[in-house]
């Protein structure tokens, strides 16, 4: 699975279920990508959404989606016209799921 599917896979979860931490939802992220290198675009949009000052983060989780939105249709434009590219559940995001349930985050 390329990272900008495994992007919009865990935004579209995290949507569906009204998430609305930026930081917990970065390391659910971050479990899902796992070790692939990643365009700076995205690990900029994820550094700030996990800054430690809350200021300093996106004004809410949607900002923090749409921004993610928009760095995966400028790396992927023949899918621009799909907002939230749609995706099957991988075993990024199984494990990124299965971390949070066991450390309670």
């Amino acid at each position: 699975m390329q990272w900008i599917e495994i992007v919009a896979e865990v935004v579209r979860a995290s949507r569906e279920r009204g998430d609305d931490d930026q930081p917990t939802f970065v390391v659910a992220l971050r479990q899902a990508l796992g070790e692939r290198s990643l365009p700076p675009d995205l690990t900029r949009v994820m550094a700030r959404a996990s800054a430690e000052k809350p200021k300093q983060r996106f004004s809410s989780i949607k900002a923090l989606w749409n921004e993610l939105d928009d760095v995966c249709k400028r790396f992927s434009p023949d899918r621009a016209a799909r907002s939230v590219l749609p995706a099957i559940i991988g075993v990024g995001l199984a494990a990124a799921l299965g971390f949070l349930i066991a450390y309670g985050l």
